[in-house]
């Protein structure tokens, strides 16, 4: 089971889940970023990167989730995507801004 699988990397870090879904998010984003990095779009690339890895742990965290209660936590899911994306957003939307700033000489 998925939960199984994350048990360890929680108790490795000493910190909460949630703290836990920031540094990752951030994480990948920067690796998203350097295997993406000869592309025009890598931020977005990387942002979708993240994305994808969260989406990814939501439905094996809603099949774990569901084995156990027949129910979906939706605030906890809602929380996780929260906590993942927010800082990969906020550095999609300024290394975008960043991007399109005239250069001075």
């Amino acid at each position: 089971m998925w939960y199984d699988f994350k048990e360890p990397i929680v108790a490795f870090f000493g910190m909460s889940r949630e703290a836990l879904h920031i540094h990752f998010g951030m994480t990948l984003f920067l690796l998203g970023a350097v295997l993406f990095r000869n592309t025009p779009r890598r931020f977005f690339y990387a942002w979708l990167f993240v994305l994808a890895a969260q989406s990814i742990n939501e439905l094996l965290d809603f099949h774990d989730w569901y084995q156990w209660t027949q129910s979906w936590n939706w605030y906890k899911s809602l929380q996780d995507y929260v906590h993942t994306m927010l800082w990969p957003s906020v550095l999609l939307i300024l290394f975008s801004r960043w991007g399109r700033m005239p250069h001075e000489d």
